[in-house]
């Protein structure tokens, strides 16, 4: 499963006792903050986008540091935990597999999200740089969520010697990093992404081959 961040947020929103105009100026936000850059997007830009007065824009949110706060705090504390439970549900239903199929299945599943979720994802981890507390957010997210199941599954794979012996968080930032190294050009910059299918295949062999187990 694949989820679009713009969903999830949009599934808070409408869930929420927010006001419609609130709404409407929250998701405009984050389409043009991702689309032009903070810096570069105007309350007046916001208003249009949100089919409302800009005088209603400023009854609501003071600055648009505000506008960007109230983007960002479900965004962590709503958005991403459920999008992260939803692919867990993917790890655990899938672990069965061989070690191959598996890591396959993985990238592309984690590819997909990223480049899916493009807009959102280079919003908020512009300001993920920025924000050493949200760092920590997410960091705590993962291990408590996250880490635990991600490391049973490396342990069963360790077990049938389909995988390296090595420590479960070691084999994560390994992983983790050789997908980061294709999406973050794509997120940070005007980078072209490659095919999802070449990223996928070259990310695997490379992984394969680190990852093998060495007797």
């Amino acid at each position: 499963m694949t989820e679009h961040i713009e969903t999830l947020f949009e599934q808070f929103l409408q869930a929420s006792d927010m006001p419609q105009k609130q709404q409407a100026v929250l998701t405009a936000s984050l389409t043009l903050f991702a689309e032009k850059g903070f810096e570069a997007t105007s309350t007046r830009d916001i208003a249009t986008a949100a089919n409302v007065a800009e005088g209603t824009v400023y009854r609501q949110f003071k600055t648009k540091a505000q506008i960007l706060q109230a983007i960002l705090q479900p965004f962590t504390e709503h958005v991403f935990p459920k999008a992260m439970n939803e692919f867990l549900q993917v790890v655990t239903q899938q672990q069965k597999m061989p070690f191959e199929q598996f890591l396959r299945l993985i990238l592309r599943d984690r590819i997909t999200f990223l480049l899916q979720n493009h807009n959102s994802a280079k919003v908020f981890l512009g300001e993920l740089f920025k924000r050493p507390d949200m760092v920590q957010q997410m960091q705590a997210l993962f291990v408590t969520r996250a880490q635990p199941i991600i490391a049973d599954v490396i342990a069963q794979y360790q077990r049938a010697r389909q995988l390296v012996d090595w420590p479960a968080e070691r084999i994560m930032r390994y992983i983790v990093g050789t997908v980061l190294s294709y999406i973050l050009p794509v997120l940070l910059t005007n980078h072209t992404a490659k095919a999802i299918d070449d990223v996928v295949n070259e990310s695997a062999e490379f992984l394969l081959r680190g990852l093998a187990p060495t007797d």
